[in-house]
């Protein structure tokens, strides 16, 4: 049984400490702790929880509390370089001034015509390489009918070719340069704040061509997978 400890000249009241458990107001040991550790390594929380009757949340805090201290100080002492990942932030950014676009056309509208807009979200933001026959057929239409859309589209597909085609820093750098300029005589809003920000990170963007094609792809696959387990 755990007391509490009362102070008769203040009247403050704290738990006795407790040097084997593993913090205040924890009601397992360090031993228990370090067993829980050495049990995840080859089983789920579940699992574990399981065999050692202890619940969910309890196994998940301690693994928490364990690589929160392990990774409180990391040494960066030998890094060469450090990514930033611009382009999803790029990409991604302008997947969302799309969608954007396409909630603002449908409000002008009349009712008849939203139809032909309405469940085409996914059609518009998907890359072009990974639509079907037909469904590259029906984006086409939509371009062709909506001309904002159809041109904020086409324009998206052209900056996601620079990563495809550009074979060097300088070549990115003419690209993007080309990009925001038809952007921005484009007239369409998101097109051209989407040229702002390019111009304004073009030196991240240009990281992946100046350090031989540096991406952030295998942190975010390992982030996905903690994403996952997280689940």
């Amino acid at each position: 049984m755990i007391r509490r400890i009362l102070c008769r000249q203040c009247g403050a009241s704290t738990q006795e400490p407790i040097t084997f458990c593993a913090g205040p107001y924890l009601g397992y040991t360090k031993w228990l702790a370090y067993y829980v550790l050495a049990l995840r390594k080859e089983m789920s929380i579940t699992a574990v929880a399981d065999l050692t009757g202890l619940h969910w949340d309890s196994v998940k805090n301690i693994e928490k509390t364990y690589l929160s201290k392990k990774y409180q100080k990391v040494s960066l002492g030998e890094v060469q370089y450090m990514g930033i990942d611009e382009v999803y932030l790029g990409i991604k950014l302008m997947n969302e001034r799309m969608d954007g676009l396409r909630r603002s056309t449908m409000n002008k509208l009349a009712d008849e015509q939203k139809k032909e807009l309405k469940g085409k979200r996914f059609l518009l933001l998907r890359n072009q390489e990974s639509l079907s026959a037909e469904a590259a057929q029906e984006l086409k239409k939509l371009r062709f009918e909506f001309e904002e859309l159809g041109t904020a589209s086409m324009m998206k597909e052209y900056l996601r070719n620079i990563y495809k085609m550009a074979d060097c820093c300088q070549t990115a750098r003419t690209a993007f340069t080309l990009w925001c300029e038809k952007a921005e005589v484009s007239g369409i809003h998101c097109l051209k704040q989407m040229a702002k920000t390019i111009r304004k990170r073009i030196e991240g963007l240009l990281a992946f061509w100046k350090h031989k094609g540096l991406t952030n792809a295998s942190q975010e696959g390992f982030n996905n997978k903690i994403g996952w387990l997280t689940r």
